[in-house]
Parts: C-alpha cells; structure tokens; sequence
C-alpha cells in the first residue's frame, strides 16, 4: 500500500510473514515507532476523505460522456465536478419514468 509508507505491511494470507511483522512491530525502538507514527499521522491528516472526493471528482469530470460533452453534476456549479452523461444528472431510464437509475445489480450471498 502506497498511502501509509511506513506503516508495518504483512501480507495477511503469509501466517509467517505476519508473526515476523507483529513481533517486528512489537519490538521497534521507540524512536522508530514515533518517527512512523508521525509520518502515518501526517499522511492521514494532508490526503483526507474530502482531498480523495475532489480528486476522484475531478479525474470523473475528465471522462467524455456518450455524445463527447461532460455532463454536469447535479446541483449546479457547485465546484465538486463533473460526471458522464450530458443529461445533467445520474442517467435516465430508457421509456421509464425519468427516474434516476444506476446500472448496478446488488450481490446477494
């Protein structure tokens, strides 16, 4: 994971590799442990959820819709992007009631 660099990575499914690391973990000088937690704490505070949104927004924003126009989130110029579309909100169902429609289906277990 690139995100938290200095953090302890163990592959979860490798039961020895994850000992190594805890007994790692649990053993680090304390020096080491803060100068880790420090960078993990600044990574955290600088990328946060609102800094992924406006970046995934703004990488969505970039993608053509069908008929080569981006279409516009729904709301207005409310500077949080744009999406795929062109019809100015999530997409409609084709001869449905205008509704809006995801083309997801739920997985069921």
């Amino acid at each position: 994971m690139e995100e938290l660099r200095s953090a302890f990575l163990v592959n979860p499914h490798d039961i020895e590799g994850l000992k190594d690391t805890i007994v790692r973990a649990a053993t680090a000088n304390p020096q080491e442990a803060r100068r880790r937690m420090r960078s993990m704490r600044r990574r955290v505070r600088e990328h946060d959820v609102a800094r992924w949104a406006a970046s995934f927004l703004d990488t969505l924003g970039r993608v053509p819709g069908a008929d080569g126009g981006l279409g516009r989130v729904p709301g207005g110029d409310s500077g949080l992007g744009r999406v795929p579309g062109g019809d100015g909100g999530l997409g409609r169902v084709p001869g449905g009631d205008g509704g809006p429609h995801l083309d997801v289906e739920p997985e069921i277990s």
